[in-house]
């Protein structure tokens, strides 16, 4: 037998679960594993005292216990020695709710007392009186001279009692001697406790030669001792017994089965061991301290599964690293469940090429729990999944990964129609893929087909991918359409009396990519051809004051620009943020190509914070009240038509005011705060908003003014409260009621929050 510790390798279940806003960890059931205690004979299972349930509840290390009292063993020949419960025979590591069996007592074999037969030889040390030989003893100190006469009389008539014992000068090999005491010298009392378990002659119990010798064999087995002798000495009551012992000093490490850790870290976690006897208790200490090394490296699956000690002081220490031999995608639906109601396996659309490109584990490498949350992390910042968890499979040297993924629905059809006065009786059709191909591609687009006109938008998009750093996402786009103007609205119409036009057609492409870490950066290049016409589709020059509506004069200008804007993003969630902040920084050079040789450039600026406050109690992450705050502003640079200058006023801008009514400039400023709460869970929420916005003088910079023409003041501000509903694949609808400076109020209706 030998001084081993085995722990157990079973995995259980470690969880890492995310959503889009946070990560949380979901303990999941799992069966509870075993210490096994390994020795050459058969092993002996102990139920451990933790499982694996999740990365902060780790299984706790085994230890050395002291010595449990035992039942007396009985001796046995050396053929049965392996009959005896190894729980005594040999030191073991074991949980603490483990008890040692005791040895069941038999009943002592009868010491069989010889029969005094008469003899015609001296006898040594009689219990009556000495009888004297001629014959040189070292025990005998005399040597007495006798007649013919006294040897005849002394060999026929011996002096002896029926009571008398002949004390044997050895213990016997086979015959069960009583044991009165028991000595084990040389060693420290921890060491001394684990030679008591392993030996079994003990005191008041029977021993013989064969059991001695075992009980020397036991104790160098152990792999703690390096020398060990036994030396027994008889009495008048039986045998005494000392035991003599030396240690085992520790001399060196050595690894088996880790890459991880390193010699020298392995050297310096068991320094207090090194060149000192081996005692448990350090070694115990090493491996709690080599299990806190990866624990604090993120290792959470990696263990000391073995531990033995040689005489020549070399302590091996196996490891369990928790490498990963596989990693399984599956996909679960709400509950968190892999089958539907009616038994079958969830399927995906997600490729699982384009999954596991987005995974930093793989197989070979050891789990680190840190590298699959942020695994799952980034799958969720694609867009593509409403939440996951991680589970394991196996054991620690074979562990299988599992990425329980659930994919949202983002592909829509809408289909509809109706009639406007633009485009008469038409029908309508709308399509958008935000997973196309199963790579996370986005296709979009939407085609109207009337009578009197047809209009579409179309975009494509490959994203950026945390998977390929070095590539850089990208987007097209393209459209044609047409509405009544924003600038132009109907305070002044055409000579015609008609509404002015605005027609767009034109596209662009966008790529974009991190340049560091939280900023994200965009380039692209666009055309646009603008036109301003009347009911019928015809140019238009002027309104009906004689403005002119296009910077060229014939009613058409061609935009060619290139754009350039820097953005980070720290808000906890995109769609309704409760902390953090996001500011955005984007120019527009304009080119003087085509009708209207426009050479501009238009610079702007956002800015976002959110602050989470308890105003009305304490409440959790998901239904906090947050204070948000937006200050944004922009300017252009040259000349640009009219149809392009910033406009403030509406349910975007300064609420309270239509669209448009406050200004229409060639700079402005913004400024808005909100106090958002919960009112009904995260479904139903409320806001109080405050805005304020002016167009910082520049109405008159405008080409034909506008704003001046209409009457608009410049600036503004608006107040009110507002309602804010989650609605299931539509997202977020709010209602706003506001009032402004000049004693008006209205109710406005948008998607998601204003910023």
């Amino acid at each position: 037998m030998r001084f081993t510790y085995v722990a157990a390798t079973a995995l259980t279940a470690v969880s890492i679960a995310q959503l889009p806003s946070n990560a949380t960890a979901i303990p999941i059931a799992a069966p509870t594993a075993d210490v096994m205690i390994q020795t050459d004979a058969d092993a002996i299972a102990i139920p451990a005292q933790k499982t694996i349930a999740s990365p902060e509840t780790l299984a706790q290390v085994p230890e050395f216990l002291a010595p449990t009292p035992q039942a007396t063993p009985t001796i046995q020949p050396a053929a049965d020695r392996s009959d005896v419960p190894q729980s005594i025979a040999k030191p073991v590591l074991v949980a603490v709710n483990s008890v040692p069996q005791p040895i069941q007592e038999l009943t002592p074999q009868p010491v069989v007392q010889p029969t005094i037969k008469p003899v015609i030889k001296p006898i040594v040390k009689s219990i009556i009186q000495p009888i004297v030989t001629p014959i040189a003893d070292p025990q005998v100190q005399t040597v007495a001279k006798l007649d013919a006469k006294s040897i005849a009389k002394a060999s026929v008539k011996p002096v002896l009692k029926p009571t008398t014992l002949v004390l044997p000068k050895t213990l016997p090999e086979s015959i069960a001697t009583p044991t009165t005491d028991v000595k084990i010298l040389g060693v420290d009392p921890e060491l001394k406790a684990i030679a008591q378990q392993v030996i079994l002659t003990q005191t008041g119990k029977m021993t013989n030669g064969i059991t001695i010798r075992e009980d020397v064999a036991a104790v160098l087995e152990t792999g703690l001792f390096s020398q060990a002798a036994a030396n027994p000495t008889m009495n008048a009551k039986g045998v005494d017994v000392v035991f003599n012992l030396s240690p085992v000093i520790a001399r060196s490490i050595q690894l088996v089965d880790a890459k991880i850790l390193t010699q020298n870290t392995a050297t310096q976690l068991f320094a207090s061991q090194l060149n000192h006897a081996v005692q448990p208790s350090k070694l115990n200490q090493g491996v709690r301290d080599v299990q806190k090394w990866y624990d604090d490296q993120g290792y959470t699956l990696a263990r000391v599964v073995g531990l033995t000690s040689t005489k020549e002081g070399v302590m091996k220490v196996t490891v369990a690293e928790g490498n990963i031999s596989d990693i399984k995608i599956r996909f679960i639906d709400e509950t968190g469940q892999t089958q539907d109601a009616n038994g079958k396996t969830i399927t995906g659309r997600t490729q699982d090429s384009y999954i596991r490109e987005s995974i930093g584990l793989k197989p070979g490498a050891a789990f680190k729990e840190s590298v699959a949350q942020e695994d799952l992390n980034r799958l969720v910042r694609t867009g593509l999944f409403g939440g996951g968890r991680v589970s394991l499979e196996g054991d620690l040297r074979n562990a299988i990964v599992v990425y329980n993924l659930l994919e949202q629905p983002l592909r829509r059809t809408n289909l509809g129609g109706g009639y406007s006065s633009d485009t008469g009786l038409y029908g309508n059709v709308s399509y958008s893929d935000f997973n196309f191909g199963g790579v996370g591609q986005q296709l979009g687009g939407n085609v109207i087909v009337g009578t009197k006109d047809f209009q579409f938008d179309g975009r494509f998009a490959n994203p950026y991918r945390e998977a390929k750093p070095d590539t850089w996402g990208y987007s097209l786009q393209g459209a044609r359409n047409r509405g009544l103007s924003r600038v132009f609205d109907g305070d002044i119409k055409l000579a015609t009396g008609e509404d002015v036009r605005e027609g767009r057609f034109g596209g662009g492409i966008t790529f974009n990519k991190p340049i560091a870490p939280n900023w994200n950066a965009n380039l692209g290049v666009n055309y646009t051809r603008q036109s301003a016409r009347d009911a019928a589709g015809n140019l238009v020059q002027t309104d009906a004051a004689g403005n002119p509506l296009s910077k060229s004069g014939t009613g058409l200008d061609d935009l060619y620009s290139a754009t350039a804007s820097l953005s980070s993003d720290r808000r906890d969630s995109a769609l309704d943020p409760k902390s953090g902040s996001l500011i955005s920084l984007s120019t527009e050079q304009y080119v003087p190509l085509g009708v209207g040789n426009l050479f501009a450039n238009r610079l702007s600026a956002n800015y976002s914070q959110y602050v989470p406050v308890n105003l009305f109690g304490k409440k959790d992450g998901k239904n906090q009240d947050v204070l948000a705050f937006n200050v944004q502003g922009g300017t252009t640079l040259g000349d640009l038509p009219p149809s392009q200058a910033y406009l403030l006023g509406g349910v975007n801008s300064v609420r309270g005011f239509e669209q448009g009514k406050v200004g229409i400039g060639k700079s402005y400023a913004l400024a808005s705060a909100e106090y958002r709460f919960p009112i009904l869970n995260e479904t139903v929420g409320g806001t109080l908003f405050a805005d304020y916005g002016t167009d910082l003088g520049s109405s008159a910079s405008v080409l034909g003014a506008p704003g001046i023409q209409r009457g608009r003041s410049g600036s503004g501000f608006g107040y009110g409260a507002g309602l804010r509903v989650k609605v299931p694949v539509v997202g977020m609808l709010r209602a706003d009621w506001g009032f402004n400076d000049r004693g008006e109020n209205r109710v406005q209706f948008g998607v998601g929050q204003k910023f």
